[in-house]
């Protein structure tokens, strides 16, 4: 279904690891959004990801896996106002830009569009990690193993570099929607020289930890906890906490809890190499010069760096490229988070009821994205970064199909 050489020569030559060029000259018949045959391929594809004896050595992989289990499709269809019928003739098309630090997030994105009824081109990068293969070459069996799945019709994923513009220009103007996933600078590239009157941009963002603790709770399970949201995609999901902010939890506890979570990291799959380690100083010694940002104390515990500092503030987290760096602050007050508008998550453990209310005042205030609960800041969400993203690709207008010259 991919917009082929008979549209557009640009796009001959490129790396597509699963392409229809056929059906991409006619476009596809406009499908009733989260019906009964989508949702059913999708859960078996799901099914078929579950059982992989290669994706079991990734728990990013089983955890996309069993996000798109029935019962979760169920209850996300029944949040959303994804019900209404197409009213046009075709399918319409979406253009997903993946992000190169981030294997997994495409697949929900195009997933969900899926069962939204769209077409959808995905762009991986060539800078993408082997979960992202592993993903495409799942997928492909799954295909091959279901020829008549309509899922053929609707998911193409191609792969080149930024630099080729021209690329990025046909698909853009091949499609109804353009959903890009990545920083800032990115976004503003593609956008500067393929402008598109229909994006959905997913920019930098990061994330922080609070935790409030005591001597009855069980540090094991809490730093588990801790380094499952951590430790993946190298601390860059813009949803891995930067930093750990402590709330009315003694000193001699927080330096306890530090032995725990280093006996946890040393019993993690995702471990931070010697590379992530130089990045670790080369960034807090950028902080130091750059912000006022006063260094009290370091600890290095298997692979990850835990800085103290005297405050916390935003500036700091903007310079953050994770590598397994750990900011470190004590919280004189919930008014000394440091709410920002690219503050996505606050992971939170131990808060009672006066304290999330506090927390609660601060989302209002300052528009933080979401709050999650320790250990699960990875979770995707189909509402991100306050988006209804099955919504969004339930809604779109479908545009007359354009031939390039």
């Amino acid at each position: 279904m991919t917009p082929s050489a008979k549209l557009n020569p640009i796009l001959t030559g490129l790396k597509w690891h699963i392409a229809d060029d056929d059906s991409g000259q006619h476009g596809v018949p406009a499908l009733k959004p989260w019906s009964k045959e989508l949702i059913e391929q999708v859960i078996a594809l799901s099914q078929f990801i579950l059982s992989s004896s290669k994706a079991k050595r990734y728990p990013e992989i089983i955890a996309l896996g069993f996000w798109f289990r029935a019962a979760n499709l169920t209850h996300i269809h029944q949040q959303s106002s994804a019900h209404t019928k197409p009213v046009s003739d075709a399918a319409a098309k979406v253009f997903h830009i993946a992000p190169a630090n981030v294997d997994t997030v495409f697949f929900y994105s195009m997933l969900l569009s899926a069962l939204a009824g769209n077409q959808n081109i995905v762009r991986i990068s060539s800078r993408s990690g082997e979960v992202t293969y592993l993903l495409i070459e799942l997928l492909k069996v799954f295909l091959a193993a279901h020829p008549s799945s309509i899922l053929h019709r609707l998911i193409s994923i191609v792969e080149y570099p930024a630099e080729q513009q021209d690329v990025t220009q046909a698909l853009t103007q091949w499609c109804d929607l353009r959903v890009i996933w990545g920083g800032d600078k990115a976004i503003q590239a593609i956008q500067k020289s393929a402008p598109h009157n229909n994006d959905q941009v997913f920019p930098d963002r990061y994330s922080i930890a609070l935790l409030k603790i005591n001597q009855q709770d069980d540090l094991d399970a809490i730093a588990v906890a801790l380094v499952n949201d951590l430790t993946p995609f190298g601390q860059q999901a813009c949803s891995s906490p930067k930093a750990l902010c402590w709330w009315q939890t003694d000193l001699s506890l927080q330096q306890t809890f530090y032995q725990r979570f280093a006996l946890q990291l040393a019993k993690s799959k995702q471990q931070f190499e010697l590379a992530d380690q130089v990045e670790q100083i080369i960034s807090m010694q950028r902080m130091v010069m750059t912000t006022e940002c006063q260094v009290q104390g370091t600890l290095s515990l298997n692979g990850v760096r835990v800085v103290a500092i005297d405050k916390l503030e935003a500036s700091q987290l903007e310079q953050h490229n994770g590598h397994g760096l750990l900011l470190v602050s004590q919280l004189g007050t919930l008014e000394n988070v440091p709410f920002a508008d690219k503050l996505q998550s606050l992971c939170h453990f131990g808060m009672d009821k006066h304290d999330l209310t506090s927390i609660q005042n601060g989302i209002e205030r300052n528009k933080l994205k979401r709050t999650v609960a320790l250990g699960k800041a990875l979770e995707f969400s189909h509402i991100w970064d306050g988006v209804n993203l099955c919504n969004t690709f339930t809604s779109l207008q479908t545009k007359s199909e354009l031939i390039i010259d």
